[in-house]
């Protein structure tokens, strides 16, 4: 295998979160300012730490503690219908069965992670995490992949991010390591800069395994 560390964004890539996301974050905005978004119109706040969504969204400072505990509120009655993709866990298993230590980066931070993703019971596989928590700056910024490149002591040729976002590519190309744009988890390319394309998780196993 060509790489030795193999890291995975979560939201969009290894579970489906999207219409949750988007679902509580318009329910709070309308209940915050009585504006009533579309879905589409929200799209830019996935793969960003919510904070930064939310000031995205003309909400100040001031009030912005406050948007951030009602969108988690809101969230939790969307949590009952956030699972993984279909062939994310056999992937995982087949990673994990040949000894390929994996890590997660993500925008979300601890409360979040700890709510919608630990539940789904594949916590024991990922070796290291970087969250919202983890460094100053965010995606598409490379400081959260240098740090998970810090944690893990794999060099950058030896690791590839799968994620779905360009927020997500770009993190992991300014930091030189390769990238994979999981297309399972979006609709089209988009003229998203990646090392890789995988319409599925079997097809990544491919890229993995030429």
């Amino acid at each position: 295998m060509r790489y030795s560390f193999v890291i995975f964004d979560i939201d969009g890539t290894l579970i489906d979160t999207e219409f949750a996301v988007l679902s509580s974050l318009r329910d709070t905005i309308f209940d915050l300012k009585g504006i009533r978004y579309e879905d589409k119109e929200l799209k830019f706040a996935l793969g960003i730490p919510s904070e930064e969504a939310l000031l995205k969204l003309s909400i100040d400072n001031a009030q912005l503690l406050e948007a951030y505990n009602l969108w988690n509120k809101k969230f939790e009655r969307y949590i009952p219908q956030i699972k993984l993709f279909d062939g994310i866990m056999p992937l995982i298993e087949k990673l994990h069965n040949k000894g390929i230590p994996l890590g997660l980066l993500t925008s979300k931070d601890k409360i979040e992670f700890e709510k919608d993703f630990a539940p789904l019971g594949i916590m024991p596989y990922f070796k290291h995490i970087v969250t919202a928590e983890s460094t100053s700056h965010h995606k598409p910024h490379p400081e959260p992949m240098i740090k998970m490149l810090e944690l893990s002591g794999i060099k950058a040729e030896k690791a590839l991010y799968i994620g779905d976002s360009i927020y997500d590519m770009e993190c992991a190309l300014s930091a030189n390591v390769d990238c994979v744009l999981a297309l399972w988890g979006r609709e089209g390319i988009d003229h998203i800069k990646a090392t890789y394309y995988a319409e599925s998780p079997l097809e990544l196993w491919e890229i993995l395994n030429p």
